[in-house]
């Protein structure tokens, strides 16, 4: 069974970053669950681009303890991402669930080559992630309606970095060619330390964070009534590194305008080991989602569903259950045949969904399909 899921951002934003931080603690979450289930790269491509990222953070740490954004090797190339997480199968082959990303160059978001290239794989995802600089975001709205040259020339810089209006015709276009049916678009910001006091940090600034993500991004999308039917919208908060702090962003002068930088301090006595709080959830909340739709159609509550489902020795009986309950209706009999196909690959979202609960700090709801 195979899931695509969407990504939109701008150049530097996150999309390579956020695939490593959430490929790496997706890893650690499954690690001794009791039913054996890895998750791993599904190919040289996807295992070697993760690699890379992860010794280039290594390697940022183990530096100077004041140190710019890290720059990872820019995406010069439209690049597929796979991941199988692998279910074991008592005297039978293991079954697999993979889901498939696609990353990109972030430049080309607004061209032609996008729609191109892109386009018709988000169209066909069932979920879509727009990863966010969350210092960038702040600097946005810090320096918002701020009568102040500087203040202007940040909020500008800002502006142009997140390209905002190019990734929210992205989005809408998104929403369009998936009418009618139940879709996730979810907001991750990354480099979130400062803005929460729960991985080492030491203020709680959550709230802003998520109403700057509100105002740029969620209220320009104008989503009708129909839609709100239709598309959940969230939010993720992840720590990139765990173990610094943001100094400070500065404006700085190119041969192409204003630039923002960021910079990092580490946190003393907090090691080299990277704490991306929040990225497993990111992987997980798909999970979920498919999960809620799931249970929405056969009118029961998820977190029954999940625990009837990651139990092995639950399998006969829940569906015997559930056939005798809905078999003469055919949108569930077309669901339960579905899930019959494929049962561990539903086994696997429901153990990672139980294995990685999101934190109420660190996420947002906005519109949930059904309230």
């Amino acid at each position: 069974m195979r899931l695509k899921v969407g990504m939109v951002a701008p150049t530097k934003a996150g999309k390579t970053t956020l695939l490593a931080a959430t490929s790496e603690a997706i890893k650690e979450k499954l690690v001794g669950n009791a039913y054996r289930i890895t998750a791993n790269a599904a190919d040289e491509t996807t295992r070697d681009a993760m690699k890379r990222a992860i010794v280039e953070y290594k390697t940022c740490m183990s530096g100077e303890d004041v140190f710019s954004t890290p720059q990872l090797r820019g995406t010069t190339e439209t690049t597929d991402y796979k991941y199988t997480v692998t279910v074991p199968v008592e005297g039978g082959a293991p079954q697999h669930l993979n889901f498939w990303w696609k990353d990109f160059p972030g430049g080309l978001v607004g061209m032609a080559e996008f729609d191109k290239e892109v386009g018709p794989f988000i169209n066909e995802s069932v979920a879509l992630v727009v990863p966010l600089p969350s210092d960038i975001l702040m600097a946005w709205k810090d320096s918002y309606n701020v009568n102040d040259r500087m203040a202007i020339r940040v909020n500008m810089a800002a502006g142009e970095a997140l390209d905002f209006g190019n990734v929210c015709n992205v989005i809408k276009n998104w929403i369009a060619q998936n009418a009618g049916k139940d879709i996730l678009l979810m907001f991750a910001p990354i480099r979130c330390e400062a803005y929460f006091n729960d991985n080492g940090g030491v203020e709680d600034k959550s709230d802003r964070l998520f109403k700057a993500i509100e105002e740029l991004y969620i209220e320009p999308l104008e989503l009708t009534t129909a839609q709100k039917k239709h598309v959940q919208v969230e939010a993720y908060a992840v720590d990139t590194y765990g173990t610094v702090e943001l100094k400070r962003v500065k404006l700085v002068e190119s041969p192409v305008g204003d630039l923002l930088e960021s910079e990092f301090q580490k946190r003393i006595g907090s090691g080299s080991k990277i704490k991306a709080k929040g990225a497993a959830e990111v992987f997980t909340a798909i999970c979920h989602f498919e999960l809620e739709k799931i249970a929405r159609t056969l009118e029961m509550g998820v977190e029954q569903l999940r625990e009837e489902i990651a139990n092995r020795s639950f399998f006969g009986r829940i569906w015997d259950w559930i056939k005798e309950l809905f078999g003469g209706e055919s949108s569930k009999k077309s669901l339960l045949q579905a899930m019959q196909k494929n049962e561990c690959a539903y086994q696997a979202m429901a153990v990672l969904d139980k294995c990685s609960q999101p934190s109420e700090l660190r996420h947002r709801v906005y519109n949930r399909i059904g309230d």
